[in-house]
């Protein structure tokens, strides 16, 4: 319905995105529902730095709500909820890099390709001891 009504302007969206604070500020539950809902409206990118001032916790909620929507999505942001989920879950990041794994398995087995690329939205984890 949202994107219906905002059509194809570019510019409306991109203003909707940007304002995503302002709906953060009314309601946060309910801005970071339809930011999911609506994420080719409400840009990841945008939301994201939104979120930066009111802390890196709102960023992780939204993140793993958006994963949970749409993973095509949040696939750019690997690296980004890798460190999220050890900040705020540690005790779940086994089984979050372990989903994510099986997720880019997945999505290769899909398009066809591993090229490595860094738009592929693998993330690269170094075990060595700093």
């Amino acid at each position: 319905l949202l994107s219906r009504h905002l059509g194809t302007d570019a510019g409306l969206c991109a203003s909707v995105g940007q304002d995503f604070g302002q709906l953060f500020d009314f309601s946060a539950k309910d801005a970071l529902e339809l930011a999911v809902a609506h994420n080719t409206t409400f840009d990841p990118e945008d939301v994201l730095q939104a979120l930066k001032p009111y802390g890196r916790r709102w960023q992780h909620r939204y993140l793993r709500l958006l994963s949970h929507s749409s993973l095509g999505a949040v696939s750019a942001y690997s690296a980004l909820q890798v460190d999220l989920v050890g900040e705020f879950e540690p005790h779940l990041l086994h089984s979050f890099l372990s989903w994510l794994l099986i997720s880019g398995e997945h999505a290769d087995g899909e398009h066809g390709s591993d090229s490595g690329d860094e738009g592929s939205g693998k993330v690269h984890i170094s075990l060595e001891a700093a």
